[in-house]
């Protein structure tokens, strides 16, 4: 009896001991704390801007005819649908004239040859000026003018002025070029174009067709 009491007593004291010793669950335990790191937010590289090519403005070769004429010492070409007529123009220089309509010439180029063999040396841009104000002769008159510039031109040297001004009361616009084929002539070009219906009519038609007349003269050597 007294060895089964003893282990009742050694079993309480085990039990007691085991409890005492086991870890209570409901204590918070620390967790180790980690530190989140941000990834790199990845900068899309910036999509090209594809470049705009501009496409040159391609004109039509115009049509015409050559003018040849005892008085001149080039040839000039007429565009299709243009009359011409050739002339002396204060004695010493003679003209061609290429022009379109009745009353007043809508639209017109004319090439003077200049004989400037008494004064050779003066500057192109006076002989420029010259022809300018002499624009009445051809029923038209300069209300402005530029600055002379070089001309896009295959004659060396050659220079050009824009203009605006009026024939018979109608707005005209057009440009003046000038060079020396050698030094005892002067070759003038002038054009202008109507423009009181179509203010764009020189820009568009005009200057694109003088600039092929002029191109196309041929000079006697």
């Amino acid at each position: 009896m007294k060895q089964k009491r003893l282990f009742l007593v050694l079993l309480v004291i085990i039990t007691l001991s085991a409890c005492a010793t086991a870890p209570d669950s409901s204590q918070a335990v620390d967790l180790p704390t980690t530190t989140a790191t941000a990834s790199p937010t990845e900068t899309p590289a910036p999509t090209p801007t594809p470049t705009a090519t501009a496409t040159p403005t391609v004109y039509p070769t115009p049509q015409g005819e050559l003018l040849t004429s005892p008085l001149l010492r080039f040839t000039l070409f007429v565009p299709a649908g243009f009359e011409s007529i050739t002339g002396i123009y204060r004695y010493q220089y003679s003209y061609a004239a290429a022009y379109q309509g009745e009353d007043y010439w809508e639209k017109t180029i004319v090439v003077l040859d200049m004989d400037v063999s008494e004064e050779p040396d003066l500057p192109l841009e006076i002989y420029l000026l010259l022809a300018l104000e002499n624009l009445d002769y051809f029923n038209a008159a300069v209300e402005d003018t530029s600055a002379a510039f070089d001309a896009d031109s295959p004659f060396p040297g050659a220079k050009a002025v824009d203009f605006t001004g009026n024939t018979q009361g109608v707005p005209i616009q057009g440009q003046i070029i000038g060079f020396k084929p050698d030094d005892d002539h002067v070759l003038i070009g002038l054009a202008w174009f109507d423009v009181s219906a179509d203010p764009e009519a020189w820009n568009n038609e005009g200057v694109n067709l003088f600039h092929y007349v002029m191109d196309e003269l041929v000079l006697e050597k």
